[in-house]
């Protein structure tokens, strides 16, 4: 509709008092939704112009300015969207506007689309992503936007375990050093044995551990909250040292120059050491033999280590080693060719001897040193001697020979 007015020459303020009024008028004639002020003035004989005036200009300023002449465009707000980190590659958005309007969405670089709240975009790939909503007046096509930014994060970080016990330790406390693949806004999560998991740092300290075996469990969380496959690391706490035995060797007087030793532990899997005759300790597994050992007094300490490093106390073995063969002489006697009750004196090389005797090679027997025969018949005879030791030693046999004449 046009409209317009001039000035009353008798009222002075009357035209703009009119434009006020008929903005009250048009208030509430909501079916009115536009209006032409019409503006045509001299040669004729009415002046229409709004600036006829400066209370007519003020007036028609006021009416232009009132939001029901001159809305400003749809408010939109985004009332709910994804974190500005979000691990879904799918995004669901809620909007509205201050007035009814319709709506646009445009996902990053793509062309606007008509949407509504609840719009939902899906396969976002891991990046940084816009979503711009724009509210357009339906009447006056106005419109605002409104521009929402964030992160799609759906790649799980990659944890690992730096530092950590070893398979056996032989301490009741240890340290593990974890390492994350994205430990900026990440978060650590930790368990021993079967414990709750719990917030844990980069370094993890656990003290006074009882014997036996142990697991730590452990998760990473990037920013965006994406788990990292669970991390496991095991190992056993042994304190306890372990014994050993020297379970087979050669006897207290041996006559074995290669002896052969076997030793066992308390705790099996274990190590050994071995130092012969006070010798400095060197690794050694059982059986253990030793060549060519000289004769005198020896001794085998054995220590074991199991598998934690926990060491045994030494165990010792002591013999003595005689390899040597014991010697014989035979003293004839003077009258031995006229005799028939001769006695023979026998010198040995070694106390303790067994000595054996054989006269004409009949069953040797035990004898002396000095032995005696009776009954010699004319002839020729032999008498034969050999030695054995405490070593189990068996001399050379030595003959003597004579004969009786008388």
């Amino acid at each position: 509709a046009e409209w317009g007015s001039t000035e009353d020459p008798a009222v002075s303020g009357r035209k703009a008092q009119w434009i006020a009024d008929a903005a009250t008028t048009l208030k509430g004639w909501p079916e009115v939704k536009v209006v032409s002020w019409y503006d045509n003035g001299a040669p004729q004989a009415c002046d229409w112009w709004i600036d006829t005036s400066a209370s007519s200009l003020a007036a028609f300023a006021t009416m232009a300015n009132d939001p029901y002449f001159n809305p400003p465009p749809p408010l939109v707000t985004i009332d709910s969207s994804p974190a500005d980190l979000s691990a879904s590659p799918q995004a669901s958005f809620a909007f509205s506007a201050n007035r009814p309007a319709s709506f646009t969405c445009a996902v990053d670089a793509q062309a606007a689309q008509a949407c509504s709240s609840g719009f939902t975009v899906t396969g976002l790939s891991d990046g940084a992503h816009a979503l711009k909503v724009t509210g357009i007046d339906g009447p006056s096509g106005m419109s605002s936007s409104v521009l929402h930014a964030w992160t799609v994060d759906t790649t799980a970080p990659v944890l690992t375990i730096d530092y950590a016990p070893p398979v056996y330790s032989s301490t009741a406390s240890e340290t593990v050093k974890l390492v994350t693949s994205e430990p900026e806004g990440g978060t650590l999560t930790c368990a021993l044995d079967r414990a709750t998991m719990a917030t844990c740092g980069v370094w993890v300290d656990y003290v006074g551990l009882s014997d036996g075996p142990h697991v730590i469990s452990a998760r990473a969380y990037d920013a965006a909250g994406n788990p990292s496959p669970l991390v496991k690391v095991s190992w056993t706490v042994d304190t306890v040292a372990p014994s050993a035995a020297i379970n087979t060797g050669p006897p207290a007087l041996s006559n074995d120059a290669t002896p052969t030793f076997s030793f066992s532990s308390t705790e099996p899997g274990s190590s050994f050491s071995c130092s012969k005759d006070l010798g400095a300790l060197v690794s050694c597994t059982s059986p253990k033999t030793y060549t060519w050992m000289p004769d005198g007094a020896h001794t085998l300490d054995v220590r074991a280590k199991d598998a934690a490093g926990n060491y045994s106390a030494t165990t010792r073995w002591a013999w003595t080693i005689d390899a040597t063969k014991p010697t014989v002489s035979i003293s004839v006697p003077s009258d031995a060719s006229t005799t028939s009750s001769p006695t023979f004196t026998i010198t040995v090389s070694e106390p303790s001897t067994v000595l054996k005797c054989s006269l004409d090679a009949a069953t040797a027997t035990v004898c002396g040193t000095t032995v005696s025969y009776s009954g010699i018949a004319l002839g020729s005879h032999k008498l034969a001697v050999y030695a054995t030791d405490a070593a189990g030693n068996v001399g050379k046999t030595v003959t003597v020979s004579w004969r009786r004449v008388s």
